[in-house]
């Protein structure tokens, strides 16, 4: 199973949160960052084992356990606004390839919004955080390309 949740926990970052991947992996630190995070759910591995859950719901218990603090995603909400609101730009990303590459610049550059907004699940739907990030993105395009 530990495999198993390695290989789905690491997916998830890739799809997810990019630069978290990419900091990783220039820090050399991935594989023990996957390591600690399985470690630090095996109590409630056995412990579901233990109550008779079925593999593939221990699966998806132990995963979004792994991800929680991994949401909501910066990646995907910057993306969606770009795919939104600038989409001939999204169109020229993607099919350039550079859609990861420029999202993961564009978190770099929203960071002091992000942390000002304090994003979070609860607030990822805000209008006045959406306006700013979008503005954000538009100066970053403008300075950029």
């Amino acid at each position: 199973m530990k495999k198993i949740l390695v290989k789905r926990l690491y997916t998830y970052i890739k799809d997810n949160n990019p630069d978290l991947l990419l900091r990783l992996e220039e820090s050399a630190t991935l594989r023990l960052y996957l390591h600690n995070k399985i470690k630090a759910v095996e109590d409630l591995v056995h412990r579901l084992q233990e109550e008779g859950q079925p593999d593939h719901s221990i699966e998806q218990i132990l995963l979004d356990e792994l991800t929680k603090e991994l949401k909501p995603s910066k990646f995907n909400y910057i993306k969606n606004i770009i795919e939104t609101e600038f989409t001939f730009k999204y169109k020229l990303l993607q099919a350039s390839g550079t859609l990861v590459y420029e999202g993961v610049n564009l978190i770099a550059y929203c960071t002091e919004l992000f942390e000002s907004f304090e994003f979070n699940k609860g607030n990822a739907g805000n209008k006045k955080l959406k306006h700013a990030v979008t503005s954000a993105i538009g100066e970053y395009f403008d300075n950029n390309f």
